[in-house]
């Protein structure tokens, strides 16, 4: 008994090592700020609140003086009906504060399609991507600090 005792001890020691350090070559080595100093970063948002919530936070960053280099909010879900919606004064007022603060607004295609948003009907200073949660993952590739809200 004690034998099978210590020979389990043995074995689950022997996995957690192996997962260890199996886990800690997968980690990716964590981004720094590009050559001038700058971060990027990216919010993934589902309402026009959230939207605004992002730009704040760009503003704060600049005027706290940590200048972005991009700054990226990728806009998902029922939102984009708002989006779409010209008379919207609240979105139209983010859009130029957008521009101003060098904020890029990217919108989910796939949203799009499940609330029949099209193309045509959303404002021209947004870009739209096929799948805003991938889009998230390909920013986190390239260095992004992202939170989703």
């Amino acid at each position: 008994m004690k034998t099978l005792i210590n020979i389990s001890k043995g074995l689950l020691i022997t996995i957690l090592f192996l997962g260890l350090s199996n886990s800690s070559e997968a980690q990716n080595v964590p981004c720094k700020a590009n050559e001038k100093g700058l971060n990027k970063y990216a919010l993934l948002v589902r309402t026009t609140q959230h939207m605004g919530a992002a730009l704040k936070t760009a503003k704060r960053l600049s005027e706290a003086g940590k200048s972005y280099e991009e700054f990226e909010v990728v806009v998902c879900g029922k939102v984009v009906k708002e989006l779409a919606d010209k008379s919207n004064e609240a979105v139209s007022k983010m859009l130029t504060e957008a521009e101003r603060l060098n904020v890029r607004f990217s919108v989910c295609g796939m949203s799009m399609e499940k609330f029949e948003v099209h193309q045509q009907a959303l404002p021209e200073q947004l870009e739209v991507v096929d799948n805003g949660l991938v889009r998230i993952f390909e920013l986190q590739e390239n260095c992004y600090y992202t939170i989703e809200l």
